[in-house]
């Protein structure tokens, strides 16, 4: 996943979560995600504070101590903003030295293309 910030010309890469959408956990704070085999629930109940300010947010699947239930996703909630990436879990605020939620540099390549994805995007919308 990238996370841009074009007013603080930051990229960001991402290799880890699964993205949801933020109004779907507003309406449903105990969903039930789908899975391969089986929905599964959350780790840890929505902390509604921290989804409110969050710009988005990410579940991360996590093995569990139950057989009946192998594995839960645990909510990470992001926030962009002042040219830099918030990560936090239900656990805490994530620090630059936790290495299940590393945030990648992005090559000059890669946000040459990303910026030329971003310019067609606004282009087509504007058509729309």
């Amino acid at each position: 996943m990238w996370v841009i910030d074009l007013s603080a010309k930051f990229f960001g890469r991402l290799n880890y979560g699964r993205f949801i959408i933020k109004s779907a956990i507003e309406r449903n704070p105990n969903l039930k995600v789908p899975d391969k085999f089986s929905s599964r629930g959350l780790c840890e109940p929505i902390d509604v504070t921290k989804l409110k300010t969050s710009d988005f947010l990410l579940l991360d699947k996590r093995p569990t101590d139950s057989n009946e239930d192998p594995y839960c996703y645990d909510p990470t909630y992001l926030e962009v903003g002042g040219g830099k990436l918030t990560i936090a879990t239900s656990r805490g605020p994530a620090t630059r030295s936790d290495l299940e939620h590393v945030v990648n540099s992005v090559s000059a390549l890669d946000r040459k293309r990303l910026m030329r994805v971003l310019d067609t995007l606004r282009q087509w919308q504007l058509r729309q």
